[in-house]
């Protein structure tokens, strides 16, 4: 097959949003070097559905809470997953 192929063919992009691992990042199609393995990056230990449903927002509102800055607490709120602030932003 072309490369245009295996990109237009290929499952990548939907295993790279659906995969616990956070090393492979959308919109690049190199080889996966290691097995893909499918889930939640956290789990949540409960069958309440409310709380399934919104415990994501709850973490965030703590993150935000704990930011000793604006800067900070924009960025829990508008950066992508997983951002933390820098060192030189005193926290």
């Amino acid at each position: 097959m072309s490369d245009l192929s295996d990109a237009v063919l290929s499952a990548l992009p939907h295993r790279c949003c659906s995969r616990r691992s956070r090393r492979c990042r959308p919109g690049t199609f190199a080889p996966e070097a290691e097995r893909v393995v499918y889930g939640l990056t956290k789990n949540v230990d409960t069958l309440n559905p409310l709380r399934v449903v919104f415990h994501e927002y709850a973490s965030i509102a703590r993150n935000v809470m704990s930011a000793t800055d604006w800067c900070g607490r924009l960025g829990y709120v508008f950066a992508g997953p997983g951002w933390r602030p820098s060192a030189k932003d005193g926290e």
